[in-house]
């Protein structure tokens, strides 16, 4: 009975082992830092007066990382005027990229221009 028992325990660790690799196979693992900055994303349930209605900005200035609490979890530098919890699961932030916008005169292909759309 117990050879039985491990047999069963073992073919339930793999199943699980297959349907977690299945779960997370598209899942990005991103780690922040203490002192980096990463944008936050604005939840209707949790920022009621900031997402008033879907025109609304999703996402407000960057903010700083001062503490992370475990993998999934970090606590950001909030201002005062926010009055909520300052700790934050990694699904709700996301990295700040400085020099994305360097020169957006790139953004667009001038049609003109040799190489162009035409």
């Amino acid at each position: 009975m117990k050879k039985l028992n491990e047999k069963i325990r073992a073919q339930i660790g793999k199943a699980n082992v297959v349907y977690m690799e299945k779960a997370n196979k598209h899942k990005k693992h991103m780690e922040f830092s203490p002192c980096v900055l990463v944008w936050l994303h604005l939840r209707k349930e949790r920022f009621p007066s900031r997402r008033k209605n879907k025109l609304m900005a999703r996402s407000d200035r960057p903010f700083k990382i001062t503490e992370r609490i475990k993998n999934n979890a970090y606590k950001l530098q909030l201002p005062g005027d926010m009055a909520i919890s300052a700790t934050f699961n990694v699904g709700d932030l996301s990295p700040y990229i400085d020099d994305y916008f360097e020169d957006p005169s790139n953004l667009r292909t001038n049609p003109l221009e040799k190489g162009g759309l035409m």
